[in-house]
């Protein structure tokens, strides 16, 4: 499914959600006080006077027993996440050369990348039903790579951190014994390894269910869900290729065989690739650069110290390979300020968890 044909279902889906919410709720996650034992909380509810600009329509959602969340917030988040990834085409270059298309040279066993995130999320309701949050946030990374093409070739883990941000929207409402939510947020990351932000695009439906304690001051969500990420990476950046060159003597052994290979005309895959007339041109561009390397190589066998760098310049564009993940969580409300959040992703190649804590408070008061 095109990413466009997604965003046009996602936003049928706010609208038919905000449909349903009309007709059933007003509230984020809570529920209406319909439970004969809380008759006397939801009286309470009825008879206070909402002291806060926002969300709008407070009031009325209150005068129909709704409990209303604190209008403001400020959250921390730590998130984790490990996905498989594809790289799109693939180019080198080096010196003064023009990028060289390497996309049907190189294939990839794997490509597989691991982050850890910590943020900071501020939030307001402007509607009951309708929070909106941005996000400020420090990012390390790092990837692993394997290549089977044009010879099999493990890339040492490469390290990667930086800074982003961002902003989302939360629709959220109770439907039936339950409640739905309908999140997404639009991000940019910037690392260092990489010249241009990453943009991605996040969505999540949950369904769940809510556990108020005896007195209402606390309560406890659980839901399942979807979630769906896409990120637009058309990433630049530099490689020295002397990284590539292993400590270990047979494998130094092995990298040699296969560049010589690739050199002699025995390797099958690039011997192919160079005979189409188009890629013959890259051919006289990429044998010089091997040349280099080869020798790197062979100075590291015969203990001659090799040159300070050999770098390329690179360019791709990168996509996760699952863009749909399962997602179970909770989160327990210790009061009306404070809540604390686990939740897990799961399916395919794609593992996700994170943690949170918020606080919750009122903004501006009304003036009589």
């Amino acid at each position: 499914m095109s990413e466009i044909l997604v965003i046009k279902l996602l936003r049928l889906i706010i609208l038919l959600f905000i449909t349903i919410i009309s007709h059933f709720s007003y509230a984020q996650i809570t529920k209406k006080v319909t439970q004969k034992k809380f008759e006397a909380f939801k009286d309470s509810i009825v008879a206070i006077e909402y002291p806060y600009v926002l969300p709008f329509w407070a009031e009325k959602v209150m005068d129909k027993g709704y409990d209303l969340p604190y209008p403001g917030g400020v959250g921390v988040n730590y998130f984790w996440q490990r996905q498989d990834v594809s790289l799109n085409n693939l180019a080198v270059s080096f010196g003064d050369s023009p990028e060289i298309d390497l996309t049907d040279l190189v294939e990839f066993e794997y490509v597989t990348s691991t982050a850890n995130s910590f943020s900071f999320r501020p939030d307001i309701y402007i509607f009951p039903f309708l929070n909106i949050y941005g996000i400020v946030n420090t990012v390390s990374s790092y990837t692993d790579v394997k290549l089977s093409e044009p010879f099999e070739l493990v890339v040492p883990r490469v390290y990667n951190e930086g800074w982003g941000g961002g902003f989302g929207i939360n629709l959220a409402g109770g439907l039936g014994p339950g409640w739905v939510s309908v999140v997404t947020n639009f991000a940019w990351t910037k690392v260092k390894n990489l010249e241009r932000p990453t943009q991605s695009f996040v969505s999540a439906v949950r369904f769940g269910m809510t556990k108020f304690s005896a007195n209402r001051k606390g309560r406890i969500n659980f839901w399942i869900g979807a979630n769906y990420q896409s990120y637009i990476s058309d990433s630049r950046g530099s490689y020295d290729m002397l990284n590539l060159i292993p400590e270990d003597k047979d494998k130094l052994e092995d990298l040699l065989d296969n560049v010589l290979e690739m050199l002699d005309g025995l390797n099958e895959k690039y011997e192919e690739w160079c005979e189409m007339p188009v890629n013959r041109p890259k051919c006289e561009l990429l044998d010089p650069l091997l040349e280099q390397f080869k020798q790197a190589i062979e100075d590291k066998i015969n203990g001659i110290e090799p040159p300070d760098e050999l770098r390329i310049g690179y360019a791709f564009n990168a996509t996760p390979k699952q863009k749909w993940n399962m997602l179970v969580g909770m989160q327990y409300h210790v009061s009306q300020r404070f809540q604390f959040r686990g939740e897990v992703g799961f399916f395919g190649s794609r593992r996700t968890y994170l943690v949170s804590a918020n606080y919750r408070f009122g903004l501006k008061v009304k003036k009589g």
